[in-house]
């Protein structure tokens, strides 16, 4: 055991070793890409031929955040789904624009990003339709963005139009992958990937009307928690809803809604290679440790209490 540790310890040897009472434990010491890197990989590789384990190994490490903006194109490149013409949806008024309108106005609404125009009251009960001039005269830049992205997905995918929490995806995504160039091109990548999110991760399935894929990922969320946190269980059974209510919206905003950006733009790095597995793991791992605050015996209104202490931010 010595003389492995000892070999393990070279210099020469790209592994960590820690030595406990009946083994040794050896670790793959990580290097951490340059920028330069990331930018050579991004050029000269798709995406689709890349390792994704040392992917996830590098996005979880701490990098330049304005890389995102050359990564998560260069991942959303990679979808089965044909480039489309984004003018092409962009431009045409869509069954979904009144709602869009209304959800784009409380997206996102704390950051500087997403700030609306000072000007007076919005009167949208009374429109016929939007056009630019409108949201021109009621909405910054990065709203309107947002609202056309939107709306161009409604376009071009009927069967699934707008769901609410798509907002919050598409907002997260402009945010990270805007590197203050041509706006028009921001938005454009920014529909891919959300082209790529929807059909190469299957994620329009949980917007569809069935919501197939979404009862069977909250039916294994489910036995997971009676299974490994049965006092969580207990809980959100004393509080009496479908259990359903408790996750749907971390589903479909992708862990966005009512989250820090910051935290919001760490889950989409991993969840833009392993899909549904990171929210698994945040909400086992993270979000229900505030339930560790239970005593043995718990009232109704203990358990609402740290439920709706534990879901209102994510930092």
């Amino acid at each position: 055991m010595l003389k492995i540790k000892e070999i393990a310890l070279t210099q020469d040897f790209p592994f960590q070793a820690e030595q406990y009472e009946n083994f040794i434990q050896i670790k793959e010491d990580i290097y951490q890409w340059t920028p330069e890197e990331w930018i050579e990989y991004i050029q000269n590789l798709p995406f689709r031929m890349f390792d994704k384990y040392k992917l996830v190994q590098q996005l979880g490490m701490k990098f330049k955040e304005n890389l995102r903006s050359k990564i998560w194109p260069w991942i959303g490149s990679s979808t089965d789904v044909p480039f489309v013409e984004y003018d092409n949806y962009r431009k045409f008024q869509s069954k979904y624009d009144k709602i869009i309108i209304q959800d784009i106005g409380r997206t996102m609404t704390s950051l500087e990003y997403f700030k609306f125009k000072p000007k007076i009251q919005r009167k949208q009960s009374s429109l016929t339709s939007i056009d630019d001039n409108y949201l021109s005269q009621f909405y910054g830049i990065n709203q309107r963005r947002l609202f056309h992205i939107l709306r161009a997905y409604a376009n071009y995918d009927p069967n699934i139009g707008y769901v609410q929490g798509m907002n919050y995806v598409v907002g997260c995504i402009l945010i990270s992958i805007d590197d203050n160039s041509n706006a028009y091109e921001v938005e454009t990548k920014a529909f891919q990937l959300l082209l790529y999110i929807n059909y190469k991760l299957n994620w329009r399935q949980v917007y569809s009307r069935s919501m197939k894929k979404l009862k069977s990922m909250i039916a294994y969320l489910q036995s997971q928690i009676q299974e490994k946190f049965p006092k969580v269980n207990e809980c959100i059974q004393k509080i009496g809803h479908p259990f359903l209510i408790y996750f749907e919206q971390l589903f479909f905003s992708i862990m966005n809604y009512k989250a820090s950006i910051e935290f919001s733009q760490k889950v989409m790095d991993i969840f833009l290679i392993k899909g549904d597995r990171i929210i698994f793991d945040i909400i086992l791992r993270l979000q229900l440790r505030q339930f560790t605050q239970l005593p043995k015996r718990f009232s109704t209104l203990q358990c609402r209490q740290i439920w709706n202490n534990g879901n209102t931010s994510y930092k």
